[in-house]
């Protein structure tokens, strides 16, 4: 359990200063090891309640944000993120409503890029409203695709997400063993403010360790449905 494993770093990185405290290694020496073993051990031993992030990794020009899958974990030729980023800026002085960017694709058969993503009003990401890269346009572009785009989402009532996590904290330990890759990285994930469509309802939808999600009514705080799955298919 991780739990165990932050102990037995806590427990080694003690005796290590407390040898060194004892055996020292010179005048002045012993005590900057120490403060940097410190340093380490603090670091390393990262709150669970910390361990979610809004999954807004910026932004480009007046309408676009983008989810941090648009960059990290894939592996960029060099100068593709510029590539992407003076894309964005170009499509965006043609959007009159603000986008979510999902993620990209590079075409094989001609080598450029395509863009997916989502509406977002007030900071509420639709379910239902996507938007994609016309491929018959060459220019840089992200248009509508599919729904209607929305005039408005009132977000002013919304809970304070922080709240929140600590209840995903508490579900997700009881499912330890449903969730994707807990024993080598423990409890991990991102939250986003969503706007369901179909029900009219705003959620704010938690990802934990990939693969499973707690959504939560954003306006009332209570918990609306859980997903646990660690990821293995069977056949």
């Amino acid at each position: 359990m991780r739990k165990k494993t932050l102990s037995m770093i806590s427990i080694t990185a003690v005796t290590f200063i407390c040898a060194l405290a004892i055996g020292g290694c010179g005048s002045g020496t012993g005590g900057d090891i120490i403060d940097s073993a410190v340093e380490k051990v603090e670091k390393t031993v990262i709150p669970e309640t910390e361990r979610f992030r809004e999954d807004i990794a910026g932004s480009v020009g007046d309408h676009i944000i983008y989810s941090y899958n648009l960059f990290e974990g894939r592996k960029l030729e060099k100068g593709e993120k510029e590539e992407i980023i003076a894309y964005l800026e170009k499509a965006d002085k043609m959007l009159t409503e603000d986008i979510y960017v999902t993620g990209s694709i590079r075409m094989s058969h001609d080598n450029s890029l395509k863009f997916s993503a989502r509406q977002c009003v007030n900071g509420a990401v639709t379910t239902d409203v996507w938007y994609a890269t016309d491929y018959t346009n060459p220019d840089p572009n992200i248009c509508i695709a599919d729904g209607v785009p929305l005039a408005d989402i009132d977000t002013s009532a919304v809970v304070n997400v922080k709240d929140l996590i600590p209840v995903v904290v508490e579900k997700a330990n009881a499912h330890q063993t449903d969730l994707y890759d807990y024993s080598e990285k423990g409890l991990y994930g991102s939250y986003l403010l969503t706007y369901d469509n179909r029900k009219d309802m705003l959620v704010y939808d938690f990802t934990v360790n990939e693969t499973s999600h707690v959504y939560f009514d954003a306006l009332s705080g209570d918990v609306i449905d859980v997903q646990f799955w660690n990821g293995e298919i069977y056949d």
